[in-house]
C-alpha cells in the first residue's frame, strides 16, 4: 500500500465528533480515579461540571451562592498538565482498515484531550518526526481543543524518518515537575537510547504509552499468500517478497517487537497499551484508567 496522507481539515469534524464520544462512556470518571485521587483535604469550591459525580454537589454553599451549583474541591484535585507526544512519522501514514494509523492516533487523542480538557486539565501536545513538526503548549478550555484538532487533522505535520529521543528530550525540557506525559506512536523504527531517555523521563513525569498498530504490523495472515511487494517507508527500500517463506519469522519479530517496547515501559516505571487500528479503543482505554486507578487505590 502506498502512504498517503490522508489527514487534512475535512477530517476535522469527523475528530470532534470522535473525541466527544469519550465524554458519554465512564472514561471520565476512571481518569479522574487513576490520576487525581480525592483527599481529606478541603481546598475552596468551584463550579460543578457535566463530567462530575451528582453526589459531590454541596448543596448548602450552591444555595449561598445565588444559584450556581458547587462542589468541593480538595488539595489532590488540582489541575494536571497534561502533554501529548504524537509520532506523526512516515511508519504511522500506513493502513490496511479504514484508517491509517495516524488517522486512529488522531482520534485517540483528540478524544482523550477532549476529555481531559473537560475535566478541567491542562492540555498540550506536540507532533514529531526526526524532529518537533509542531507543538502546541498546554493551556485551558474548549479553544485549546480547536487548536489541538486542526494541528491533528493538518496533512502537512505527517511523514517523514523518525527520531523519538527528540520528542521525549523536548517535552524535558519544556515541561513542569509531575506533568502526566502521553506517547502515542507505533513504535517502529526508534534507535535503542530512546528507552535510555524514557527513564530519565519517568523520573520527572508520569508516563504512559499508547502503541497504534496496524494488523499488518502484528502478523501475515494465511489469507495474505504469495508474493508482496514490501516498502521501506523510511529509507524507500523496496522488496518483493514470497509471503509463505517469511510468514513465520515475521509473525515472530513483530511479537518480539512488541514485548520489547513493554519491557521498556515496565523497566521505565510506565505503562503501555497496545491498540489496533481494526478495533473501538473506547472501551481498552477506559479500561486501562480502571485498572490503573484500582492499582493505585489498593
Amino acid at each position: 500500500m502506498d502512504p498517503k496522507l490522508d489527514i487534512d481539515v475535512r477530517h476535522v469534524a469527523r475528530l470532534n465528533v470522535v473525541a466527544k464520544q469519550l465524554v458519554t462512556s465512564s472514561f471520565v470518571g476512571e481518569y479522574k480515579s487513576a490520576f487525581k485521587g480525592r483527599g481529606l483535604e478541603f481546598e475552596s469550591y468551584r463550579e460543578y461540571l457535566p463530567t462530575d459525580d451528582a453526589s459531590l454537589i454541596d448543596w448548602g454553599a450552591s444555595v449561598r451562592s445565588g444559584g450556581k451549583l458547587l462542589v468541593k474541591q480538595f488539595v489532590e484535585e488540582r489541575n494536571l498538565e497534561i502533554f501529548f507526544v504524537i509520532d506523526a512519522s512516515a511508519t504511522m501514514v500506513f493502513g490496511t482498515q479504514d484508517r491509517l494509523k495516524n488517522e486512529y492516533a488522531a482520534e485517540l487523542s483528540a478524544s482523550l484531550a477532549y476529555a481531559m480538557l473537560q475535566a478541567g486539565e491542562s492540555v498540550g501536545a506536540c507532533l514529531f518526526n526526526d524532529n518537533i513538526v509542531k507543538s502546541v503548549p498546554p493551556a485551558f478550555g474548549s479553544r485549546q481543543f480547536y487548536i489541538l484538532l486542526k494541528t491533528l487533522a493538518h496533512a502537512q505535520n505527517y511523514g517523514g524518518p523518525k527520531r523519538m529521543e527528540r520528542a521525549i528530550q523536548f517535552a524535558n525540557s519544556t515541561l513542569q515537575q509531575g506533568a502526566l506525559l502521553i506517547i502515542v506512536s507505533d513504535f517502529i523504527g526508534f534507535k535503542p537510547e530512546w528507552l535510555t531517555l524514557l527513564k530519565i523521563a519517568c523520573r520527572k513525569f508520569d508516563v504512559m504509552g499508547l502503541m497504534v498498530r496496524d494488523p499488518r504490523d502484528l502478523e501475515l495472515p494465511q489469507t495474505v499468500g504469495g508474493e508482496i511487494l514490501f516498502s521501506d517507508s523510511l529509507g524507500g527500500q523496496k522488496l518483493i517478497v514470497e509471503t509463505g517463506h517469511v510468514r513465520e519469522a515475521y509473525n515472530k519479530l513483530a511479537r518480539q517487537q512488541v514485548e520489547e517496547v513493554r519491557r521498556g515501559f515496565v523497566e521505565a516505571g510506565a505503562d503501555l497499551l497496545v491498540l489496533r487500528t481494526d478495533s473501538p479503543f473506547i472501551e481498552p482505554v477506559t479500561k486501562f484508567f480502571s485498572q490503573r486507578a484500582e492499582r493505585i487505590m489498593g
